[in-house]
Formats: structure tokens, sequence, C-alpha cells
């Protein structure tokens, strides 16, 4: 079992919301992440002394009801002024009225940010210069000399231990690789640390690598974006007395779909795939006679998901809710950003 290292509290401005009952009795406080917490991405902005939230995903701008000390801070350097939106990353939850966030991961830049997902990059680092790309995917780390043209593909270790009694530890790879003419050599390490990029943004990640004997340091953020909302299990409403519905999605695309009439019959089984159609939409396919069509679904921003189109089995609406944490959380040594 991996260890889980955890990032200490975080300092947290309170906004005011314009709805006094919103806040009622809310102080500033050190919020630590929660396992409900999911990776929002969206866009904030401020107005007359308020802070703002609108997702990547769409859906009505919310008030912000809880904001880390530092990425109010970084919005400031950033900002141009009032409604002036800087993309941010950051864990925290959706309610109905307000957004709470809990821990910054990345701020900086503008809405088209929301566009770029580094899909099947599980952790990019940029040297300082920005001259210098490491991309950690599932089988490689990839280095990137952006004025040379040249690509170094090494296969990807397991990292050494961590040192958990460190409160900020770093996670560390080392690899070599032989080609026609020399032996590569890369070392990276990655810890939670803040840092500023190239352009002036803000990352709750650094960096330090050596490449061959050649040093850089600089900032690195979680990749493989468009994943984030998404949930290992899902299930339908408490509310609904008719039908018990059990998803379960797994990283590489397969999915297990338990039905329950709550009529003392067998449970329904299915295995089956699903796939992303959009940055807000997944498509489930399930194996078997009688499953139907494919079912698609909208994904919120808290990782709800609601029936998307019309099935013949399962008609216009269908909710499944969240209950569990995010699918990223267990795609290796990256859980400890839990």
């Amino acid at each position: 079992m991996r260890e889980r290292l955890m990032l200490g509290g975080v300092k947290v401005s309170v906004a005011v919301v314009a709805v006094a009952m919103l806040l009622a009795g809310c102080k500033s406080q050190d919020i630590k992440p929660a396992d409900q917490d999911a990776l929002l991405r969206g866009v904030l902005a401020v107005s007359q002394g308020q802070y703002w939230f609108e997702s990547c995903l769409g859906g009505e701008r919310l008030a912000v009801a809880a904001l880390p000390e530092v990425l109010e801070q970084a919005y400031r350097r950033q900002s141009l002024g009032d409604d002036w939106p800087v993309y941010v990353e950051a864990f925290g939850r959706i309610e109905a009225s307000h957004v709470e966030l809990s821990r910054g991961v990345v701020l900086g830049g503008g809405a088209r940010a929301c566009q770029f997902g580094l899909d099947g990059i599980e952790l990019r680092g940029v040297s300082e210069d920005g001259a210098v790309v490491f991309d950690l995917t599932r089988d490689q780390i990839r280095v990137r000399f952006r004025d040379r043209l040249m690509h170094l593909a090494f296969e990807r270790p397991e990292p050494e231990a961590a040192d958990i009694e460190n409160p900020r530890p770093r996670r560390h790879w080392k690899q070599q690789m032989q080609s026609s003419n020399r032996r590569h050599k890369v070392s990276l390490s990655v810890a939670p640390e803040a840092c500023t990029g190239p352009r002036g943004g803000w990352y709750g990640m650094s960096m330090e690598a050596d490449v061959n004997g050649r040093y850089f340091k600089g900032c690195a953020r979680l990749g493989d974006l468009s994943h984030w909302p998404l949930r290992e299990r899902y299930t339908t409403l408490a509310s609904v007395a008719t039908r018990r519905i059990d998803l379960m999605l797994m990283p590489d695309g397969l999915l297990v779909w338990r039905e329950d009439y709550l009529n003392d019959q067998p449970l329904l089984e299915h295995d089956g795939h699903w796939r992303r159609v959009s940055s807000d939409r997944i498509e489930l396919s399930l194996d078997g006679r009688g499953s139907g069509p494919a079912l698609v679904f909208s994904v919120s921003p808290n990782g709800e998901l609601n029936l998307a189109a019309y099935h013949p089995a399962y008609g216009n609406e269908l909710t499944l809710a969240p209950a569990a944490g995010p699918m990223r959380y267990d795609s290796g040594e990256l859980d400890w950003w839990r």
C-alpha cells in the first residue's frame, strides 16, 4: 500500500456573501481537504469585494464562501481589476448556492486555460526559463527541450521511498537508458511547495530535475484534468425508491453496473466500457443481453452524473451521485494530493 502524504492546514479567508443566510456564523478558519472534495477547475473573479467562481464545465456563477489566503494573494497579483477572470484549479466542494475552496493547485492565465486537459499526462513540470518540459505518464518520464527539438523518453520507474517524517516530503524518480551514442540519465522530484511559473502563474507544487548532469528547477502541476471530476463509484439518490443502481468506473475505461429493483429478485449486473465524448459528457456501454443502447451522462463540477439523453430503460431523468473519492486519487504515487 502506498503512503498518503498530507499537506498541512491552509489559511482561508472567508468572503462576504451577498445573501446573509449563506454564511451565517462563518468565520476565517483553517480548512483541510476532505474525502468528498473534488479538484475544481474554473475562473475566479471578484466584484465589489465578493469572489465568484465559474466552472470550466459551465453552469451559473457561484459565490465563493471560503478561499485559501494564498490564492487570494495570487489572484490580486494577476488581476487587472473588478470582474477580471483568472483561471484556477483547487480542491473544494460545490454546494447549492456557493463554492468552498480548501486548497489551491494552480492559479494563473485566463478562461482559455479551461480548453487544455493534458490528457494522458499525470504530472507536468516546466523549468524556470520554460525551455525544458518534464511529463510523467503512466509508462514514461518524457523530457522535451523546446529550444533544441530534443526529446528523451525514459521508462517510468517506481518512485524512491518518501520520507514520511518530513511534513513536506518529495517524490523522487531516477532512471537511465542507452541510446545509439550515449547513456542518458534523469532524476525528477516534486514536492507540495508553492512556486511561481515563467509567466507569473502560482503553482502549489515545485520540481527539481537533473538530465545528464544538467540541473533544472521549476514548477509542476497535475495533468489528465478531464478525468478529475469523475468518481470511482456512483449510486442513485437516496430519495429513489424504485431501484438502486451502483456504478463503478475504472481508469482503464472498464465499468461495472449493478441494478437492484428492490423486489427480492437477483441483482442485474453488467460489465462494460465508458469513454468521454466531450469535456462534460461520458458514454457508458453495457455488455450483455437486454442492456440496451449506450447511456450518455453529463458530468457536473462536483462529479454528479445526470442522464443527458433519453434512454428506453431509464427515460429522461436519472441522477447518479458520487459515492467515493475522485478517480485520480488512486493513480499511483500521485495519491498524496488527497
